[in-house]
């Protein structure tokens, strides 16, 4: 059985007490003592004979017995090491703003024009304005955040994006990046312009005209989205969204969110290959949740998409309304999906301008959410003065869901709905004057 630490200590302390009384008062004195009495008993020539053979007889003795108990020590204390808990080395301090390694630079761009292939940048605390753009013109450089929040505030590397990459295996984690806005109206956190690798790890892109743009004619470019969040992009002029993905190999997103762009799509990708696995995609303000307009090979699973009443286009995923570009045109949609509509009238799921060589759209659940109120709680109280007659209006907005009466009105009154108000009426006789009324999406 294995020893414990506490274990292990304590037979090394018995082998050390065990070493000290062979040393002291075990074997050595008692062979010094019987020396010296068949010193006394014995005539001179055997006395001396039986001492030579009698010491060497205890020397063997001693020799074995001190090497196997001086293993016995080496063994514990090795054991004893190897069960102590080791101390992890002490991590040097986290520099603020912009930094390699323990060396501070003054921008982003500073610190890119320092780096070397492999090379970490670290972005730490919040950071600003034209000191957090730049570009990268280095390859395989990472950038890391560390409670990092960019706030763009509107400043651009070369009026295209707060990072312009130009340098192939560029990655970039765990940023926080919002106020991205350009005169063009497509101002991004990322502008892809190499033609290699782009990688984007637990990074919340928001709240700016657009999160990732991509070149076109990038045919060795793959962008990897794992575990992003993009959300609230887009000018409003249905010319930018979340991501927008240029003609390039491939665009991999992996979980994540993508929801909400301001009239633009959640997700729009002209790449050869676009794989969405796991991804959150609930439209809000989006024309779409996915637009896929030069087809290609496409695979989407193990999402949750929504259609809500505020978007302006019934379609929820569009395959090939800008032509076939691509030798490929494959079309994958799997069980694993759920997509709920609660558009009224509710839009068509799939859209297709060309038909892919492969289609299989297999049974997807579906479902329907409760209606969110952003302008009125639930329930929605109104009253009336008792006697009366009158009518009220109350408007809400309802993010998903539409909504239907729980319960029963009172006498006297009447209720009429639309998708975005309910209207009361009391005629003024019956009482109670005051209505506490649910509502439940159907």
């Amino acid at each position: 059985m294995a020893l414990t630490l506490e274990q292990a200590k304590a037979q090394l302390a018995d082998l050390m007490l065990s070493k000290t009384d062979f040393n002291d008062k075990g074997i050595i004195p008692l062979a010094k003592a019987i020396a010296d009495r068949y010193r006394a008993m014995l005539p001179s020539p055997t006395r001396t004979a039986g001492l030579i053979a009698y010491n060497k007889l205890i020397l063997d003795g001693v020799n074995i017995y001190s090497a196997a108990i001086t293993q016995a020590i080496t063994e514990t204390e090795a054991l004893i090491k190897a069960l102590e808990p080791v101390e992890p080395p002490e991590e040097p301090p986290v520099l603020e703003g912009f930094s390699i390694g323990q060396t501070s630079y003054p921008t982003l761009q500073a610190a890119f024009d320092a780096a070397t292939p492999g090379t970490t940048v670290t972005v730490s605390g919040t950071v600003q304005g034209p000191a957090a753009c730049g570009y990268m013109r280095v390859p395989g450089v990472k950038l890391r955040g560390i409670d990092c929040t960019v706030l763009a505030q509107g400043a651009s590397a070369g009026g295209k994006a707060v990072i312009v990459v130009q340098a192939e295996n560029f990655t970039v984690e765990d940023v926080d990046a919002s106020g991205m806005q350009v005169e063009g109206k497509n101002g991004s956190f990322i502008r892809q312009e190499a033609n290699g690798n782009l990688t984007l790890r637990r990074c919340r892109i928001h709240d700016g005209q657009q999160g990732v743009l991509t070149n076109n004619d990038l045919d060795k470019c793959h962008v990897l989205l794992e575990d992003c969040d993009f959300y609230r992009l887009g000018a409003g002029d249905g010319q930018s969204h979340n991501i927008y993905i240029g003609t390039i190999a491939e665009l991999h997103i992996l979980r994540g969110r993508y929801d909400d762009a301001n009239i633009g799509h959640c997700i729009k990708s002209r790449a050869a290959r676009t794989i969405i696995d796991g991804a959150q995609i609930h439209e809000g303000r989006a024309s779409r949740a996915i637009d896929v307009p030069n087809g290609g090979f496409v695979e989407i699973g193990n999402c949750d998409i929504v259609q809500s009443q505020a978007t302006n286009n019934s379609g929820v995923v569009s395959y090939g309304d800008s032509g076939k570009i691509w030798p490929i045109n494959e079309f994958h949609f799997y069980a694993s999906n759920k997509v709920t509509n609660t558009r009224v009238p509710a839009g068509a799921v799939f859209a297709f301008a060309f038909e892919p060589d492969k289609k299989v759209i297999e049974a997807f659940e579906t479902g329907v959410s409760p209606p969110v109120f952003t302008k009125q709680p639930n329930p929605v109280p109104v009253i009336f003065t008792e006697g009366i007659a009158g009518k009220k209006v109350v408007n809400f907005e309802v993010d998903r869901g539409t909504v239907t009466l729980v319960g029963e009105v009172p006498p006297g009154i009447t209720v009429e709905l639309t998708p975005t108000s309910a209207t009361y009426t009391y005629d003024g006789l019956a009482a109670p004057a005051s209505v506490n009324i649910e509502y439940e999406a159907e």
